[in-house]
């Protein structure tokens, strides 16, 4: 049997300890980027009124150079605490919905942990950043709440 291996790659940037602060960030990040999806947005697969209320709103958006306004905001963002100064760094971008935060020097403090008879690097703050996202992680969901990962993979 081949042996396979999922790694998360997470872009990390220092947040404010604030976690209310950071929550606002984070959504107005999210809606800058939906602004700009909608500005840039494929409307071939719509039709009826979907397709008209998408086309005025994406005229719109277009409009106001979402794109430009997006990437000041992420600039302006991440700039403030900045990485360097930070106490905590959490995630404003990715597939995770989680608003986690940990503390730095945890996050950057590197433990080696075994999985599957293999030693691997991990932050040292593993067990809270899973408990964070996941709450009881190593208790199994019930069948009607378990998801799959449906995807193809290639060996790289």
């Amino acid at each position: 049997m081949e042996e396979m291996l999922w790694i998360d790659i997470v872009p990390t940037d220092g947040v404010p300890e604030n976690s209310e602060l950071f929550r606002k960030s984070k959504k107005r990040i999210q809606r800058a980027l939906k602004r700009n999806e909608w500005a840039n947005i494929n409307l071939n697969y719509e039709r009826g009124a979907r397709k008209v209320i998408k086309t005025i709103f994406g005229w719109l958006f277009r409009f106001q150079n979402p794109k430009s306004r997006l990437l000041k905001l992420i600039d302006e963002t991440i700039a403030c605490p900045g990485y360097e100064s930070a106490k905590r760094v959490g995630c404003f971008f990715g597939a995770e919905n989680g608003l986690w935060t940990l503390p730095k020097s945890a996050y950057e403090k590197t433990v080696y942990l075994e999985f599957e008879g293999h030693m691997l690097p991990c932050m040292s703050c593993w067990d809270e950043f899973l408990t964070d996202l996941y709450g009881d992680y190593m208790k199994l969901p019930s069948e009607n709440d378990r998801q799959t990962h449906c995807l193809k993979a290639w060996r790289a």
